[in-house]
């Protein structure tokens, strides 16, 4: 029988994380699958990772999954989330928050200025902020990066040959589920794979029912079924648990940069055999980053071949800079002077849509396929 339990934050952030997420008093309606949020809740937050577990965790998360906590009821209300690193899901209340809102607003408004299709990424903006009101969230900054993401792919499907319809998509890592409710969104036909680590999974499948709570949720386990799935949630030492599936679409953003290499090898392997001929991967993360425990991730230096497909590849125009309150160590400075509430991202952000070489692809054909040259000019705009 599922108790109320709550699992107290014991660790404040560490200086110069960033500000946590807080979700409250976040009552849901009906939720198709509240056994998956218990099963999760119960697996992930209160026992400690076991070896399997390990192997997929970079000191990076061994250092940030210590500090998200959740406090669910026993109804599987989701009351609070604190968490760092997993995205901006909600302005704070007070003035502070109200500020903020009003920054966002102006940070969006000089992206969108400055980016192309204007017209369809306002649409987007009001489908994306009617899906964060059925979530429970707002449509911050963070949601409008998500936007130009998919905007930039569904742009681009035919580079890659993929036909709009019942497609699968393979989201790696995608923090609080936003994307993944905004493909569902745009591409009701389509099944959406989730793979994350464990707690954020939880996050991911709660907020993905809020958003569709008609649709069919389950984890992996449930393999057989998975033509009925609308959702799948994989956790990520798992993942061979989805070698029934080929996928159309791949999609990761600032979390590569979060693993290992050998975890990113691990994840590219995977790609290349369950990918489609005809697919589309989008990836977007750090040049390079170092990790608390000495690793580092270099974007150059992920695996990729030189059959694969730029279609865009350059820095990311909108994972440049962003606007808050506050003191990140990292503020914009023009001729030596502070730019007030603008803060850079930390190092240079890249973005690559590529039509995957994948293992089952006849090589003669693909390389038959149009240039393989990066065509900077569109990730640069």
């Amino acid at each position: 029988m599922w108790t109320a339990v709550s699992y107290p934050n014991r660790k404040g952030p560490p200086v110069g994380a960033c500000l946590p997420s807080r979700s409250q008093s976040r009552m849901s309606p009906p939720l198709p699958n509240r056994d998956l949020l218990h099963l999760l809740a119960d697996k992930y937050f209160r026992n400690a990772l076991n070896r399997e577990e390990e192997s997929v965790v970079s000191s990076h998360w061994r250092l940030y999954g210590g500090l998200f906590d959740i406090d669910m009821d026993s109804a599987g209300n989701l009351l609070e989330v604190v968490g760092a690193g997993i995205g901006t899901m909600k302005w704070p209340k007070g003035w502070k928050g109200a500020f903020q809102r009003l920054l966002d607003y102006l940070c969006i408004f000089l992206h969108i200025i400055r980016l192309p299709d204007r017209r369809f990424l306002l649409q987007l903006r009001r489908e994306g902020t009617g899906l964060c009101r059925k979530m429970g969230l707002h449509f911050t900054f963070d949601a409008f990066r998500q936007i130009c993401t998919l905007a930039i792919i569904e742009r681009n499907l035919g580079r890659g040959g993929v036909i709009k319809g019942g497609l699968n998509i393979l989201m790696i890592g995608d923090g609080y589920g936003f994307l993944s409710a905004l493909f569902k969104l745009r591409f009701p036909h389509s099944t959406v794979v989730l793979i994350d680590l464990g707690k954020t999974l939880l996050l991911q499948s709660y907020n993905c029912q809020m958003a569709f709570p008609q649709s069919v949720h389950m984890l992996p386990e449930k393999i057989d079924e998975r033509s009925q799935a609308d959702f799948v949630y994989c956790p990520a030492e798992q993942l061979e648990a989805l070698k029934g599936f080929t996928f159309d679409i791949a999609v990761n953003i600032a979390s590569m940069q979060e693993m290992a290499p050998t975890i990113v090898e691990r994840y590219f392997a995977f790609l290349r055999k369950r990918l489609r001929t005809k697919n589309l991967f989008y990836c977007c993360n750090r040049e390079r980053k170092t990790m608390p425990g000495g690793e580092v991730s270099e974007f150059t230096h992920y695996p990729w071949k030189p059959e694969d497909q730029y279609v865009i590849n350059g820095p990311c125009p909108w994972h440049q800079y962003f606007m808050a309150v506050g003191r990140s160590g990292n503020e914009a400075v023009i001729s030596g002077v502070k730019i007030p509430f603008v803060h850079l991202y930390d190092g240079i952000h890249l973005h690559r849509l590529v039509v995957m070489a994948t293992d089952h692809r006849d090589r003669n054909k693909g390389e038959s396929e149009g240039s393989r040259n990066p065509q900077d000019e569109e990730g640069r705009r």
